[in-house]
């Protein structure tokens, strides 16, 4: 007998077929429990047949359960331990899952304790990128049956993984998405929590196992496609797509043209342009490219920009069932700085949907608000959101506090009780949960070792924590088992907080230990030898007021927990932020924190705040600033040349670049030496390049070296395919003997150079 999958009917139906039983192919499988049974046992033989017909191992005809992929995923940590396990543990979930082993398979184990996620996207042959979000990524999975993420969660405690897994019932006719964490099933909430958070990146296979590099929207809206024909013009899909997504678009006319309802929808028209034009596009941003090939019809394709400043090119003109895969093809990553990446069909002069003023038109993304309201997991990521126990009094700020490195929130008690630094004692612990049982003023414990110093991490994620709080006019209750050091004393009097804080042998009362209380202003007040919840509320009681006079829109700009909560707190409250008063709010704060990159890097976005190019510049570096490769290639590229001799922006206190470097904690004068030399080396020449270099060599003799001169490298490397372009007539520019262009020669020349300081 033979149990068949019957899809005459577009759906997938297993049906029994078996010549002594009459009318038993018209029932589905499940229901002859007879039949289903013979299939356990051990005397039963199978073969397995592919159409075609060809017979196949049973190993890759049968993929694994679910129950099997939950039990593979347990070598997926929550906290990664081993990066070099977690790598092994995902390559064997991916045999697992898709029946053979990833495509590339070339990555060392080293490579992993670097960057885990740069690791695991270069063994399953994609690139982890940050969330739109976790309601994005499920709809990209639920519209692909068979489909697999890979999500990596950055924690303080040590990253963890999560696997989401679609799944088609044949029975109800729909597709379900499973999460996994560290072999435990996850409801949607606590899965939908846990990709929230600050840092969280993922990578998306197909039911054929290659990568997706698109958001789950335009994923979907793809393969929902209809199969293409010959008859089916290129146009009409990208139409059907731009219609599918959910995004603002400026016409919604089905009866126009399909070439002109695509335009409209753009808030454009058709013009020549470069394809770096693309650069201006903003994250999650969708828009079209008209392709003109001398030898082809013109060809319509769309550029989708990833959340971490990537391109992809998506070409919809073909599709498969949606449980095969996209076809190769289908989506292709990309950088219009860098010829090498462009795919073929964009090496040919292309047309941009243009506005009116010569922007670029592009579909910016609806952002979906939140509605789940589960209780926050307590440590899962750097910046996970806690409710505001300030919200609805007076005219403090509702936003969430934004946890930095070293903290979390409880897990009993969220946004009431947080942690920060060393974990107490259990029964520290234990007395503190239940001193903040029941509402009240945030708590903030201190960890470390009973009568040391703080260490200087937590000692800056307290700072970080308090200065949120005193944003939101919120005065928190410190309790420490640490030392009062001169940094703890001063920030208490700064930011007017009172820290409990326990000391052995004390004289007070005759007790060998006690909890003291030490005021703002310096005095000491007993509060017992243990630890209550009446003894918190005394010391928040006492504290002083909150005196802070820092105006809201740069508050909110603080508060903002993502780039594009900045970016939509940057545009609601422009003239404010564009004012002095707002730049010296921003300057007391960072000169309280005692210059703390956490709030200082929002300095260059107030400053540029009047030239939007260079607003999205700033943050494209923030996005990138924890990446020294990205960054650099950022800093050197050609955008930010034009920027740093932008007479508004040099103006306002000298070169962009090395304020973004300063503001954000980094060395500048190794930094300012090199691209110094690039600068020079494209106005004057390499002779004048090297001797800069020579007279300067002493500030390259640094750690970061190495990373200036590869990207001086990819300078040449870039400088080579454009020359080759031109020389075959396909770079779409024209010759001018005027413009001064650095030969690829001069780029390796003056890396050699600066890798000899």
């Amino acid at each position: 007998m033979w149990l068949f999958a019957d899809d005459h009917a577009g759906v997938v139906v297993p049906r029994w077929v078996d010549t002594t039983k009459p009318g038993l192919f018209l029932r589905r499988a499940e229901a002859e429990g007879a039949h289903t049974a013979m299939l356990a046992d051990p005397d039963s033989r199978l073969l397995f047949v592919v159409p075609g017909p060809a017979a196949v191992p049973a190993a890759e005809f049968i993929r694994p359960s679910f129950a099997t992929v939950v039990d593979r995923s347990r070598a997926l940590p929550d906290r990664v331990g081993d990066p070099a396990a977690a790598l092994r543990a995902v390559e064997q979930l991916y045999r697992d899952f898709f029946g053979v082993p990833p495509r590339p398979g070339q990555v060392t184990a080293d490579l992993a304790t670097v960057n885990l996620p740069a690791a695991m996207g270069g063994l399953l042959g994609g690139q982890f990128t940050a969330l739109v979000s976790a309601a994005d990524v499920t709809r990209g999975l639920t519209a692909t049956p068979g489909a697999l993420t890979i999500a990596h969660l950055p924690s303080p405690s040590g990253s963890g993984l999560l696997v989401g897994v679609s799944r088609f019932d044949p029975v109800t006719n729909a597709t379900t998405v499973e999460w996994i964490g560290a072999g435990v099933p996850l409801s949607e909430s606590e899965a939908w929590h846990r990709l929230s958070g600050h840092g969280v990146t993922a990578l998306t296979l197909d039911p054929a196992g290659a990568p997706v590099p698109v958001s789950g929207r335009i994923a979907a809206a793809v393969a929902a496609l209809p199969p293409w024909t010959q008859k089916t013009d290129g146009v009409t899909r990208v139409a059907a797509v731009l219609r599918r997504v959910d995004l603002t678009v400026k016409s919604d006319d089905t009866s126009a043209p399909p070439i002109d309802d695509v335009a409209r929808r753009l808030d454009g028209s058709f013009a020549s342009a470069h394809i770096q034009v693309l650069l201006s596009m903003k994250a999650g941003s969708l828009t079209a490219v008209r392709v003109n090939h001398p030898d082809a019809p013109p060809h319509l394709l769309l550029v989708e920009r990833q959340q971490d400043g990537g391109f992809t090119l998506i070409d919809p003109g073909v599709t498969r069932p949606r449980d095969a895969g996209f076809l190769p093809g289908t989506f292709t990553r990309f950088d219009p700085n860098d010829p090498g990446t462009l795919p073929q069909q964009l090496r040919a002069p292309v047309e941009l949907p243009l506005r009116h003023d010569g922007t670029l038109g592009q579909a910016d993304p609806i952002e979906t608000p939140r509605t789940d309201t589960a209780r926050p997991l307590a440590a899962d990521h750097e910046t996970l959101p806690v409710p505001s126990p300030t919200a609805g009094h007076g005219d403090a700020l509702t936003e969430d506090v934004v946890l930095p490195p070293d903290s979390s929130t409880d897990e009993e008690h969220p946004g009431r009780l947080y942690w920060v630094g060393l974990a107490p004692a259990a029964p520290v612990g234990r007395s503190v949960r239940a001193a903040a049982a029941g509402p009240g003023s945030p708590i903030i414990f201190l960890g470390a070792e009973r009568g040391q110093i703080a260490s200087v991490e937590a000692t800056r994620a307290l700072r970080r924590l308090v200065q949120q709080f005193a944003l939101k006019k919120t005065q928190p209750v410190v309790v420490t088992e640490a030392k009062l050091d001169a940094a703890l004393t001063k920030m208490s009097t700064t930011y007017g907080f009172n820290i409990v804080h326990f000391v052995l042998k004390s004289l007070f009362n005759g007790l060998d230990s006690a909890w003291l209380m030490r005021h703002s202003e310096g005095n000491i007040k007993n509060l017992g030898s243990s630890l209550t919840g009446a003894s918190l509320n005394v010391a928040a009681a006492s504290a002083k007021s909150v005196n802070d006079s820092t105006g809201r829109a740069i508050s909110k700009l603080i508060l903002a927990r993502n780039r594009a909560a900045k970016r939509n707190v940057l545009n609601t409250f422009r003239q404010e932020l564009s004012s002095q008063p707002a730049l010296e709010q921003l300057t007391k704060i960072v000169e309280q924190t005692e210059g703390d990159p956490w709030f200082n890097k929002n300095t260059p976005l107030l400053e540029t705040l009047n030239t939007p190019h260079a607003t999205d510049f700033v943050l494209d570096f923030h996005d990138h600033d924890n990446d020294p490769g990205a960054r650099n290639r950022l800093l050197f590229s050609e955008l930010a040349r034009d920027l740093a001799r932008d007479p508004l922006l040099s103006g306002s206190g000298g070169d962009l670049r090395l304020k973004l470097l300063e503001a954000s904690g980094h060395a500048t004068a190794d930094a300012r030496t090199a691209l110094t030399a690039v600068d020079l080396l494209h106005s004057r020449g390499i002779d004048e390049a090297l001797r800069y270099v020579k007279q300067h060599s002493a500030s390259l003799r640094t750690n970061q070296k190495q990373e200036m001169v590869d990207e001086i490298r990819y300078l040449a490397k870039q400088a080579a395919l454009r020359a080759r372009e031109r020389l075959l007539g396909t770079s779409g520019e024209t010759e001018n003997p005027t413009v001064r262009r650095p030969r690829p020669n001069d780029f390796e020349r003056l890396a050699a150079e600066i890798l000899q300081c």
